[in-house]
């Protein structure tokens, strides 16, 4: 299941205090062979409304198998221009030969970390700081997308976890910045493995050029409930969303993945093709929608003849 959030994305640029980069675990040379990385609603420095939901995704992610993967890549792609050159008669046989020997693939290495007495979700731990003091922030685990007790981090590289805290829950918190810091016991005797530390400054009110509409807000609180479990809630969101703008985009996505969450593939492709068909209506200079939709969608498709379940 896709995060419908990430569709919001260009629309809440101005809500964000910095680019989102990847935060490297501080412990990856000396920890085990995976890294950390946490962000909070998609970004290492957060300017942050209470009355908005606060998603903190932690990830694991085996850079060197990334790095191997990518490597074996290019070379396959250099192995098919010399197959090319050889059958052009650019090269003969023993130059081609030759060649594809000095193209030394790298070994992918596996990294795996949890079990099902163990989850590795549940290893995760945060500590949360104002003004060098440690707080207390009612982080929940969200259950949406499920996540399997064992992360197994070959070359697709790396498995998230959600947390997060509701709408309000901070409301009654002193304004100013925090920091918020998330590790990963990696068990054994091990050090933990950390990730680089977000801040979220709390404001009471962001400046007007900054705020999110009505719709986008909405859309931002039912996938928040979404992930917490709460579909009907979350429906319901994404139908006032859809009242205070007729073919929201984004709006659209959230009631599909409400719809996947329920297996009515049906439904959440009728919602996702839906919200194709707004973001050209809405953005008419766009080439194309983002290619993400149009890959939801035909996940969605190839789903209901005959595919795996998204």
């Amino acid at each position: 299941m896709h995060a419908a959030n990430r569709w919001l994305v260009p629309l809440l640029l101005p809500l964000f205090a910095a680019a989102p980069f990847v935060a490297f675990g501080e412990d990856e040379a000396a920890g085990p062979a995976f890294a950390v990385t946490l962000d909070a609603n998609g970004q290492a420095e957060l300017t942050h409304d209470p009355a908005l939901p606060l998603l903190l995704d932690v990830t694991l992610v085996n850079f060197d198998a990334l790095e191997a993967a990518a490597h074996n890549a290019m070379l396959e792609v250099l192995r098919v221009e010399l197959d090319a050159d050889l059958a052009e008669k650019r090269i003969d046989k023993d130059a081609h030969a030759k060649l594809v020997a000095e193209l030394a693939l790298r070994e992918v290495p596996s990294a795996s970390l949890g079990s099902a007495s163990s989850p590795w979700a549940e290893r995760v731990e945060f500590r949360v700081t104002h003004d060098g003091d440690e707080v207390q922030w009612p982080i929940e685990r969200l259950v949406r997308p499920p996540v399997d007790p064992v992360a197994d981090l070959g070359e697709a590289g790396g498995v998230t976890a959600g947390f997060g805290v509701a709408p309000d829950a901070l409301a009654e918190a002193p304004l100013g910045v925090y920091r918020v810091e998330a590790w990963v016991e990696a068990g054994d005797d091990a050090p933990p493995v950390r990730a680089v530390p977000v801040e979220i400054e709390l404001v009471s009110e962001l400046p007007l050029e900054e705020r999110p509409s009505d719709a986008v807000r909405l859309v931002l609180i039912g996938e928040h409930a979404l992930r917490a479990g709460n579909d009907s809630h979350a429906e319901n969101l994404a139908r006032m969303a859809l009242e205070a703008q007729p073919g929201f985009f984004a709006a659209h996505l959230l009631w599909s993945d409400v719809h996947v969450a329920r297996a009515n593939l049906e439904q959440a492709l009728e919602q996702c093709l839906l919200a194709e068909a707004a973001f050209g209506t809405a953005y008419p200079d766009a080439y194309e929608a983002p290619l993400e939709i149009a890959e939801w969608c035909t996940e969605l498709a190839n789903t209901l003849t005959g595919g795996d379940a998204p």
